[in-house]
């Protein structure tokens, strides 16, 4: 599976950082921290599947789907859900876990945009946090 790395997480790492990653990566590694950030988030980078998880990421992700399991569903109205549902907002990951409804698995860092109600769900599980609304 592939992905790209986010360009606010890029341009938090020091300019020597950049440089070798973009080396690493095969593409120029000239210029300042932001021309290096935004040339590294354009390139797609390889997400690792589950079997390529370490012993502590499994670990991680099977707690959280464990804890997601136990809670019981928020109660809502018919009426919010179907304005969450189509609602998008974006979220932060920020412990690793293996999201069961998308089929994979995410990292600390990693955001992209999805419905509110999934958004809040995340959150409840304490592996992501909405960015904006």
């Amino acid at each position: 599976m592939t992905g790209h790395l986010d360009i606010k997480d890029l341009e938090k790492m020091k300019k020597d950082d950049l440089k070798a990653l973009a080396k690493d990566m095969g593409i120029s590694d000239e210029g300042t921290v932001k021309e290096l950030a935004a040339r590294i988030a354009a390139e797609e980078v390889e997400v690792p599947e589950e079997d390529e998880l370490t012993e502590e990421e499994k670990e991680a992700a099977k707690a959280a789907e464990d804890e997601e399991a136990a809670e019981e569903p928020p109660k809502v109205s018919e009426t919010d859900t179907a304005q969450e549902d189509k609602k998008k907002v974006t979220v932060r990951v920020i412990q690793t876990y293996k999201d069961k409804k998308a089929k994979q698995v995410f990292r600390p860092g990693f955001e992209f945009s999805i419905s509110l109600k999934r958004a809040k769900e995340l959150e409840a599980a304490k592996v992501a946090e909405i960015v904006t609304k």
